[in-house]
């Protein structure tokens, strides 16, 4: 009898013992492999962080360049960013000054006065603070002629300055007549198709030393208001 019993504890001792063996064994394994998780989660945050970074700069990049993109659209479609074209002096107007426009019309376009404010009522020239270099005849209130200075672009495309050979040689069909006063000069003139307008040069010495367009006859006026 008491042997039955003792190989019974055997048998239950090693049945236990093997238990707990393998007991150990899992809770080992089961601790390796919370440990590998635990070390591999840092890395999983970080490269997902990583890639949430790379989708947030790639998304600065895009507005950025969207925004940028949308800045040089309006720019060239502004109407500021279209350059006024230069005013040309012609026969019949200089830029979008008519000859023959009253005076009061042209300061309320351009948005100031005149100068000098005082004039002969009868014949005077005036100037505007956004032309320097050019002077307005006006007669009884009608702007009829503008004297150009040198720089000032004309509708013949000769400069103050070029010679009386050039100008023959572009413009063969210009017409030519004596100075009023110098003896080796002479002028220059570009009448409009109904001669009631023209563009005059002024030449001495072979180069164009003088240039003005306006209405006939106030264009040809040598002494301009006397």
């Amino acid at each position: 009898m008491a042997g039955h019993a003792l190989t019974g504890f055997v048998r239950s001792s090693r049945y236990d013992c093997g238990n707990h063996q393998r007991a150990s064994a899992f809770s080992h394994a089961s601790r390796i492999h919370r440990a590998s998780l635990l070390s591999v989660i840092p890395a999983a945050v970080a490269l997902r962080q990583n890639r949430s970074q790379d989708i947030h700069d790639r998304e600065d990049s895009y507005a950025m360049f969207s925004s940028a993109r949308l800045l040089l659209l309006c720019a060239l479609t502004s109407p500021l960013a279209v350059a006024a074209p230069a005013r040309v002096l012609s026969a019949t107007a200089y830029g979008d000054i008519t000859f023959g426009s009253r005076l009061v019309d042209v300061e309320a376009g351009l948005g100031q006065k005149a100068t000098p404010a005082k004039r002969d009522a009868a014949c005077a020239y005036v100037s505007f603070r956004k032309m320097p270099k050019v002077r307005f005849m006006v007669e009884n209130g009608i702007v009829t002629r503008a004297d150009a200075r040198a720089g000032v672009p004309n509708s013949a495309g000769v400069a103050v300055g070029a010679s009386l050979t050039g100008v023959k040689t572009r413009h063969p069909d210009v017409r030519i007549t004596p100075h009023k006063y110098e003896d080796n000069g002479h002028y220059l003139i570009f009448p409009d198709a109904n001669e009631n307008a023209a563009l005059v040069m002024e030449e001495v010495n072979g180069k164009v030393t003088a240039i003005r367009g306006g209405l006939q006859p106030s264009v040809g006026y040598v002494e301009g208001c006397l």
